[in-house]
Protein backbone atom coordinates (compact mmCIF):
# COMPACT_ATOMS: atom_id res chain seq x y z
CA UNK A 1 0.00 0.00 0.00
CA UNK A 2 1.04 3.06 -0.75
CA UNK A 3 0.16 6.05 1.66
CA UNK A 4 1.42 9.72 -0.02
CA UNK A 5 1.01 12.40 2.42
CA UNK A 6 0.36 16.06 0.59
CA UNK A 7 2.33 18.93 1.55
CA UNK A 8 3.05 22.28 0.23
CA UNK A 9 5.58 22.72 -2.81
CA UNK A 10 8.48 22.86 -0.84
CA UNK A 11 8.27 19.66 0.99
CA UNK A 12 6.51 21.53 4.06
CA UNK A 13 3.54 21.58 6.05
CA UNK A 14 2.45 18.14 5.25
CA UNK A 15 -1.10 17.05 6.28
CA UNK A 16 -0.09 14.63 8.71
CA UNK A 17 3.52 14.11 10.23
CA UNK A 18 5.18 10.85 9.03
CA UNK A 19 4.97 9.68 12.93
CA UNK A 20 1.57 9.45 12.39
CA UNK A 21 1.29 8.17 9.59
CA UNK A 22 3.49 4.96 10.50
CA UNK A 23 0.62 4.85 13.73
CA UNK A 24 -2.48 5.23 11.05
CA UNK A 25 -0.39 1.99 8.95
CA UNK A 26 0.51 0.34 13.22
CA UNK A 27 -2.99 1.03 13.72
CA UNK A 28 -4.71 -0.61 10.19
CA UNK A 29 -1.80 -3.87 10.90
CA UNK A 30 -3.44 -4.32 14.06
CA UNK A 31 -6.82 -4.16 13.26
CA UNK A 32 -6.86 -7.11 10.67
CA UNK A 33 -4.24 -9.29 12.57
CA UNK A 34 -6.92 -11.34 13.92
CA UNK A 35 -7.74 -11.96 10.68
CA UNK A 36 -4.22 -12.59 9.50
CA UNK A 37 -4.41 -9.93 6.63
CA UNK A 38 -1.31 -7.56 7.23
CA UNK A 39 -0.06 -4.69 5.52
CA UNK A 40 3.20 -3.44 3.64
CA UNK A 41 2.97 0.09 3.59
CA UNK A 42 5.47 2.92 2.10
CA UNK A 43 5.16 6.90 3.04
CA UNK A 44 5.55 9.46 0.64
CA UNK A 45 5.81 12.80 1.01
CA UNK A 46 4.10 14.66 -1.89
CA UNK A 47 4.67 17.90 -2.25
CA UNK A 48 2.01 19.99 -4.09
CA UNK A 49 0.46 23.37 -2.68
CA UNK A 50 -2.08 22.80 -5.14
CA UNK A 51 -3.71 19.57 -3.20
CA UNK A 52 -3.50 20.74 0.28
CA UNK A 53 -6.87 21.24 0.08
CA UNK A 54 -9.44 19.23 -2.18
CA UNK A 55 -12.33 21.54 -3.55
CA UNK A 56 -14.06 18.92 -5.87
CA UNK A 57 -14.61 15.06 -6.94
CA UNK A 58 -12.39 16.52 -10.37
CA UNK A 59 -9.85 17.80 -7.67
CA UNK A 60 -9.47 14.19 -5.74
CA UNK A 61 -8.77 12.66 -9.49
CA UNK A 62 -6.72 14.97 -10.54
CA UNK A 63 -4.89 14.45 -7.13
CA UNK A 64 -4.89 10.29 -7.63
CA UNK A 65 -3.91 10.55 -11.57
CA UNK A 66 -0.68 12.74 -10.43
CA UNK A 67 0.47 10.54 -7.41
CA UNK A 68 -0.45 7.57 -7.62
CA UNK A 69 1.98 4.59 -8.65
CA UNK A 70 1.16 1.05 -9.56
CA UNK A 71 -2.36 1.29 -9.18
CA UNK A 72 -2.89 -2.03 -11.06
CA UNK A 73 -0.57 -3.85 -8.14
CA UNK A 74 -1.01 -1.89 -4.98
CA UNK A 75 -3.75 0.17 -2.95
CA UNK A 76 -3.24 4.48 -3.17
CA UNK A 77 -3.94 6.57 -0.18
CA UNK A 78 -3.70 9.70 -0.26
CA UNK A 79 -4.22 12.30 2.82
CA UNK A 80 -5.18 15.84 2.25
CA UNK A 81 -7.50 18.03 3.50
CA UNK A 82 -11.16 18.11 2.12
CA UNK A 83 -12.77 21.50 1.81
CA UNK A 84 -15.94 21.91 3.35
CA UNK A 85 -18.40 21.39 0.51
CA UNK A 86 -17.71 18.08 1.12
CA UNK A 87 -19.98 18.13 4.45
CA UNK A 88 -17.56 16.82 6.71
CA UNK A 89 -16.41 13.58 5.21
CA UNK A 90 -13.76 12.01 7.05
CA UNK A 91 -12.29 9.38 3.84
CA UNK A 92 -13.70 8.78 0.17
CA UNK A 93 -12.97 5.49 -0.63
CA UNK A 94 -13.51 3.67 -4.48
CA UNK A 95 -15.01 0.40 -4.47
CA UNK A 96 -13.02 -2.79 -5.22
CA UNK A 97 -15.52 -3.29 -7.96
CA UNK A 98 -15.18 -0.23 -9.25
CA UNK A 99 -13.72 -0.33 -12.90
CA UNK A 100 -11.44 3.06 -11.24
CA UNK A 101 -10.57 0.67 -8.70
CA UNK A 102 -7.23 -0.90 -10.53
CA UNK A 103 -6.32 2.56 -12.36
CA UNK A 104 -5.22 5.48 -11.14
CA UNK A 105 -8.11 7.13 -10.09
CA UNK A 106 -9.00 4.61 -7.71
CA UNK A 107 -7.83 4.10 -4.03
CA UNK A 108 -8.57 6.23 -0.81
CA UNK A 109 -8.59 9.67 0.11
CA UNK A 110 -8.51 10.59 3.52
CA UNK A 111 -9.51 13.80 5.51
CA UNK A 112 -6.04 14.82 7.60
CA UNK A 113 -8.13 16.63 10.00
CA UNK A 114 -9.90 12.79 10.75
CA UNK A 115 -7.21 11.13 11.40
CA UNK A 116 -6.37 10.28 14.87
CA UNK A 117 -3.76 7.46 16.89
CA UNK A 118 -6.19 4.59 17.67
CA UNK A 119 -8.90 5.26 14.94
CA UNK A 120 -9.97 2.68 12.35
CA UNK A 121 -10.92 5.54 9.97
CA UNK A 122 -8.36 3.51 7.07
CA UNK A 123 -9.61 -0.13 7.68
CA UNK A 124 -13.05 1.82 7.47
CA UNK A 125 -12.36 3.34 3.89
Amino acid sequence: MGLHIVADDAGGSPAISEALARRLADDLNAFYAPLRISFQVTIRLFPASRFRVLESYGHIDELKRAAAERPDRQLNVFISGLDSSFGGLAGVGTFPWDPDAMQSTGGIILNARFILPGETLLAHE
